[in-house]
């Protein structure tokens, strides 16, 4: 019998042993204070073996655990009944911890609760791996949303839809600015067009918004390139990067990151987020950000190209209006039915623009029943020939004719349609 005991004792000696190495595990009474703690306990609370002594285990939980966990474990407990469930522990220097946790109470003769073991398995890198996984699958969201509206949005509306974009990237990336820079035609000049803010965070200064590339030359350096520039910490610059830093640190930025805009070839800005913390940027975050810098950069090239057609079409009518020819486009196959009529012909005609473009046959029955059967069959000539000049009357508003001369030049495509 003796030897029976000693050998039930030496086995679950090695049973606490091996629990000890492996799990975290606490005793407390019934009133919650801790009456033990292994090894494993103290240095993943990091309270030493005597700080944790007397400590109430509801004190070291987490405010991220619901409000009514402390309620569910005690009704179960007093029950007689075992706990298990996911529980988030604070350390002792503020951080915090989490645990797969099995709570296994012991009761009295008279089934009144007088201790309860605690014994949990850290699963903090499980939640760490669980909160990257969904931080990625929302920046992808994001970007995908952001993307979508930017390659659907009218161009006018571009500088709208890139402000959505940088706010939405910025929040979700948790960052404290997104920045749009542009540079001036000769690359001397940078100009933010697009700035965000996250809530709290103090704006640029117009000095640094609108400045010189000079006054960063290292990074202006690199804002020429194609790669994308990931700064953890602007206190580790190189030396020949004092001027960059300082600026940098003068305007609240401890990590950056930076994706170079190119078009044709050509650097012509650059997107970028800053913190005001050390930051290491994630490779899923750069993938996903060279997308959203792709899109942005589309949308800017189609927005400057629709305002780049306006100008020279306010210019264009600007010139026909002030002149005295009138100008008007048709179609090959619909030589009499114009596209575009000019807004002089008003006052030469007597007719609006919109008479000509809005019925296919207005512009036949004007010309002098003797001249339209030349004029018709002359016409289809300006494909074969590539211009032709005619000579023929027209009707105008008050009923008499008048001879215009009228010239017409074949238009073709890149690839002569």
């Amino acid at each position: 019998l003796r030897r029976h005991l000693q050998t039930t004792l030496y086995e679950r000696e090695r049973e606490h042993l091996a629990l000890d190495q492996h799990a975290i595990v606490s005793i407390a009474d019934a009133d919650g204070c801790i009456t033990y703690a292994n090894e494993l306990f103290c240095r993943v609370s990091g309270h030493g073996r005597e700080q944790a002594l007397g400590l109430n285990h509801i004190t070291l939980l987490s405010e991220l655990n619901p409000a009514e966990l402390v309620h569910a474990i005690r009704d179960a407990i007093r029950a007689g009944q075992v706990w298990q469930g996911e529980v988030c522990g604070q350390r002792k220097d503020g951080g915090r911890y989490w645990a797969e946790t099995t709570v296994t109470p012991f009761l009295d003769t008279q089934g009144v609760l007088y201790q309860y073991v605690v014994i949990q398995t850290d699963i903090s890198h499980i939640k760490l791996a669980q909160a990257a996984l969904r931080a990625q699958r929302d920046m992808q969201r994001v970007i995908s949303l952001a993307a979508a509206a930017l390659m659907a949005v009218p161009p006018a509306r571009a500088p709208e839809a890139i402000d959505a974009a940088l706010r939405d990237s910025g929040t979700q990336l948790g960052a404290d600015r997104a920045y749009l820079f542009t540079f001036s035609r000769d690359g001397s000049r940078m100009n933010g067009t697009h700035v965000w803010c996250a809530p709290g965070v103090k704006a640029l200064p117009a000095s640094v918004r609108h400045s010189t590339l000079a006054r960063i030359p290292w990074l202006s350096a690199r804002f020429m390139g194609d790669a994308v520039l990931q700064i953890p910490d602007v206190t580790g610059l190189p030396a020949e990067a004092a001027l960059d830093q300082a600026l940098l640190r003068r305007s609240g930025i401890r990590s950056l990151i930076v994706l170079p805009l190119r078009r044709e070839g050509r650097p012509f800005g650059f997107l970028a987020y800053s913190v005001r913390q050390r930051r290491d940027w994630t490779d899923e975050e750069v993938e996903l950000l060279t997308v959203l810098r792709d899109v942005i950069a589309s949308a800017l090239a189609r927005s400057w190209a629709d305002a780049a057609l306006r100008k020279s079409e306010s210019r264009l009518h600007f010139l026909v209006s002030s002149s005295p020819v009138t100008i008007y486009a048709c179609e090959p196959r619909r030589p009499f039915a114009p596209v575009y009529v000019s807004p002089n012909v008003e006052p030469f005609l007597g007719c609006a623009p919109e008479a000509f473009t809005g019925d296919a046959g207005f512009t036949a029955s004007l010309v002098h029943p003797d001249d339209l059967q030349r004029v018709s069959e002359q016409r289809p000539q300006v494909l074969t020939l590539g211009e032709l000049r005619q000579e023929y009357r027209l009707r105008t508003h008050d009923g008499s004719h008048r001879w215009v001369q009228d010239r017409c030049r074949l238009v073709c495509d890149a690839a002569g349609a």
